[in-house]
């Protein structure tokens, strides 16, 4: 499985690594209560039971102040439990090693925004247990996608679906795409780097997770799109805890509908076999696609060059959602830069514009690192009773 790219450095990783290092020199400042006399410190002999409080709260906390510094992901595991353990050690020397709470106070804060960046309600924990409940039911391979199945579509998209090589391919439940890049919020807004990773289930079950590792102003930014037969939400919160984003209802239904039908064609061209897609020719370039997902149907016009590949998707029923106001503009995704990916032949290199009354602007540029499919058949795990289906809903 191809990992997320790594992020640009930013000022949250400084911060990072500097309340680490405060934290392993708390944890070596306990080492006084190991050897009171030898350390002339000025707190009283705390015993041999005392001696090896003191040790534990000094091994404890210096490992989540190591594991702070390293970036390890579930750090905050060790730091809970160090500063329960500093804390008691604390208290047998109090009032004299009562500045250790500051220090204490410090790393209760960080296990806090710990649990809240990786903690198992967060956003990337979620994602994580979805795309594992994907990849664990998957269904087995079926028959691969024929030449006859290409039959029913349109000249313009059969040409396309054999220059992206579906001819031969399994039909996969689901795929995973890798992308990097940056993302704004309107055309004089500062650019935001960010790695991102999308787990999408088709069939009779459709499901879209989107993770997002944005960058604000040096801060790290948590985003999460989901979509579940047609019902969608996002939300972001920087520093894991301060939400600055949120959207549902059934406008952003319908938006991420129009996504949805553009994850496919863009990064899962098979998956257009056996859609529910009408499909209406417009010109030699180009060809309508009508979807319709849950209460949501959506169309969008494919733009494809002489030699056949995709070029754009452009489409009139994506709204441009800000706090509670929202308003459709045309939204295309121009790509370019093909190659041969783990599903396929696909772009590498797109981004997505809003077409506004003030003009046209890109709001995402973006990198596709990989796009890989994840089992094969017509099902999607939507089983009675599994993960996939409970999960994706809730």
């Amino acid at each position: 499985m191809t990992p997320v790219p790594r992020r640009p450095r930013r000022a949250g990783d400084l911060v990072r690594v500097l309340v680490g290092l405060v934290v392993v020199g708390h944890g070596l400042v306990h080492l006084i209560g190991v050897v009171p006399q030898a350390a002339e410190a000025p707190i009283p002999d705390p015993g041999t039971a005392g001696r090896a409080l003191w040790l534990l709260a000094a091994l404890a906390v210096v490992a989540a102040g190591v594991g702070l510094v390293a970036g390890r992901r579930r750090w905050w595991y060790v730091g809970a439990p160090a500063v329960v353990v500093s804390l008691a050690a604390v208290l047998t020397a109090w009032p004299a090693a009562a500045a250790g709470t500051v220090a204490n106070a410090v790393l209760a804060v960080a296990v806090v925004h710990g649990w809240l960046a990786e903690g198992p309600r967060s956003r990337r924990e979620r994602y994580r247990r979805h795309q594992s409940a994907v990849i664990a039911e998957a269904p087995d391979p079926a028959e691969p996608i024929a030449e006859a199945d290409l039959a029913l579509l349109p000249p313009l998209v059969a040409g396309y679906l054999r220059r992206a090589g579906a001819v031969g391919r399994p039909r996969a439940a689901a795929f995973r795409a890798v992308l990097s890049g940056r993302i704004r919020s309107a055309p004089g807004a500062p650019w935001m780097a960010f790695v991102a990773e999308q787990v999408n289930t088709v069939g009779a079950h459709v499901t879209r997770w989107f993770r997002m590792d944005a960058t604000m102003l040096g801060l790290p930014v948590d985003v999460l799109h989901v979509y579940d037969d047609g019902v969608a939400t996002m939300s972001a919160a920087a520093c894991s805890a301060i939400r600055v984003a949120r959207m549902s209802g059934a406008e952003a239904g319908h938006a991420e509908t129009v996504t949805v039908l553009n994850d496919v064609c863009v990064l899962a061209p098979w998956a257009l076999v056996g859609l529910p897609v009408d499909w209406e020719p417009v010109d030699d370039h180009r060809v309508r696609a009508r979807y319709t997902c849950g209460q949501h149907q959506v169309s969008a016009v494919l733009v494809f060059d002489d030699a056949g590949d995709l070029v754009d998707f452009v489409s009139d029923d994506r709204a441009r959602i800000d706090g509670a106001s929202s308003e459709r503009l045309t939204w295309s995704t121009p790509v370019g830069e093909r190659r041969e990916l783990g599903a396929g032949r696909v772009p590498t290199v797109g981004s997505a514009w809003w077409h506004a009354q003030e003009g046209a602007y890109p709001y995402i540029e973006m990198r596709i690192h990989d796009v890989a499919a994840i089992g094969a058949g017509e099902g999607s795990g939507d089983r009675p009773g599994s993960r996939l289906s409970a999960r994706g809903r809730s």
